[in-house]
């Protein structure tokens, strides 16, 4: 009998018919322009820290110890060797603040923009050095309302458990996209920040939220959003179904087992409250209004940013200045090598002219 081997694998799919469920509520674009308004009814007053500087040898120290980086993995696309940062708070959604890393090349500029936006999970973010070294005014953003650099965070209710779906805006993630949104005010408000050359990269959930900054706000030129989760909620609660997930809710029918290679369309979605709010909230949702050049990736053996759903959005993105890298044998993970040609293809993009008005 032929030996077999537990586990995931990667096999062939016809990715750009994949039949996709339309979602997108009809009062979509309605909400976030809502939510937009009320965010800008809200000043800034950004508070920054004193400067720190940090050299070569320092800043290959700092992504060892801190940034989860090797030393120097992409010493080509070096344009400084000498940058510098400082902590910065402002003005958050909620009443709250919104923490900050700075970091920025030595000297006047104005520089390029970088927005970081984190992965997921409750911890310090480090400083964006590298991408400071790469030319970029960057910012780091503690997505959660919490403290940039405390080494240890207290889990918040809304993000992994007692989920509230109802009204829609009482969902933890409305808050998060606000706060992205306000980095974004805040990096206008400084005069060393070329904003005709800003640029949101992440990965993971941190990929999830380079497609929704750049669907909400019309001033980013580019994205490069990595491995990213959480797209096409109908068909990831439709593959938890068949392979033998029990639904939240309790209430929903698990669907027969299947491998899915017999689908010809878009599987249902539930009609509760859970994937009511969901619509709001899904990349795909928000592909439509990207208009700007992006470079993504995808996992094929990723099982917590699945390739399908990946796809999906790529699919339904607005723009035709779109790349997506496959890469085999990847899980949910990093590529230095996709980071090395995302350098590459930022700073060419960013030259250019911009593709759209930056108006939707």
């Amino acid at each position: 009998m032929p030996k077999t081997t537990d586990g995931i694998c990667t096999f062939g799919y016809r990715v750009s018919k994949m039949p996709i469920h339309e979602t997108r509520p009809a009062d979509f674009k309605q909400f976030w322009d809502e939510a937009k308004a009320k965010l800008e009814k809200i000043p800034v007053d950004a508070k920054e820290g004193e400067m720190t500087s940090f050299n070569k040898d320092q800043i290959n120290q700092y992504n060892i110890e801190h940034a989860g980086l090797p030393p120097d993995y992409d010493p080509k696309g070096h344009v400084c060797e000498e940058v510098e940062s400082c902590k910065v708070d402002f003005a958050g959604p909620d009443g709250g603040r919104v923490y900050v890393w700075l970091a920025k090349p030595k000297g006047k500029g104005p520089f390029p923009v970088m927005l970081v936006l984190p992965g997921a999970g409750f911890a310090a973010r480090p400083r964006p050095l590298e991408h400071a070294r790469h030319g970029y005014l960057a910012l780091e953003v503690q997505v959660h309302g919490q403290e940039v650099d405390l080494p240890v965070y207290p889990k918040i209710p809304g993000y992994y458990s007692d989920f509230q779906f109802e009204p829609a805006s009482a969902y933890y993630f409305y808050n998060i996209h606000l706060r992205v949104l306000q980095a974004v005010r805040y990096l206008a408000s400084r005069p060393d920040a070329d904003m005709t050359r800003l640029a949101a990269a992440g990965g993971s959930q941190g990929g999830r939220l380079s497609w929704i900054i750049a669907g909400l706000e019309p001033r980013v030129r580019a994205i490069v959003p990595c491995i990213a989760h959480s797209s096409n909620v109908p068909y990831l609660k439709w593959a938890e179904a068949c392979n033998g997930k029990v639904p939240r809710d309790g209430k929903s029918t698990p669907r027969p087992l299947s491998d899915g290679m017999t689908v010809t369309s878009a599987p249902p979605m539930d009609d509760t409250p859970e994937t009511r709010c969901l619509a709001y909230y899904d990349p795909m949702n928000f592909a439509p209004d990207i208009h700007c050049p992006v470079m993504m990736n995808a996992g094929l053996i990723d099982p917590v940013s699945p390739p399908s759903h990946v796809w999906a959005t790529y699919n339904r993105l607005g723009t035709t200045n779109k790349a997506i890298v496959a890469l085999p044998g990847l899980g949910h993970d990093w590529s230095a090598e996709f980071d090395r040609r995302a350098w590459v293809w930022l700073k060419k993009v960013l030259a250019e002219p911009p593709t759209h008005t930056g108006k939707q």
